[in-house]
């Protein structure tokens, strides 16, 4: 009877590790908090070589940079499936795809905006 409450108990749920879900939820926001830390320094070094102030107005004007956070994510939601993850060949291949999703999608902005 000790043995059967022994498997049952929190400390063998923590050893256990991580669920899929959880591993999945972990990535996701591994992605949104690198991608918006990304676009923060882009801002930064804007600021830097249009010697303007990086400041909070600065941030605001340009603040539709930070729509490029979700479609990267859309981009890379087929990464989320853990057993690709974990394979180095397909993780390159959707980290390239994802490049060039949105380096095409920057120079049609940057061509065809006023």
């Amino acid at each position: 009877m000790l043995a059967a409450e022994l498997d049952n108990s929190p400390e063998r749920d923590l050893r256990r590790g991580l669920q899929q879900s959880e591993h999945r939820a972990l990535l996701v926001a591994g992605d949104l908090f690198a991608l918006t830390v990304a676009v923060w320094v882009s801002l930064w070094t804007w600021s830097l070589t249009a010697e303007l102030p990086f400041s909070w107005n600065f941030i605001q004007e340009r603040a539709v940079w930070f729509l490029a956070v979700p479609i990267w994510l859309l981009t890379l939601v087929r990464g989320y499936d853990l057993r690709r993850a974990l394979e180095l060949q397909a993780t390159v291949r959707l980290l390239v795809g994802a490049v060039v999703v949105l380096l095409g999608g920057y120079l049609v902005v940057y061509f065809y905006a006023p």
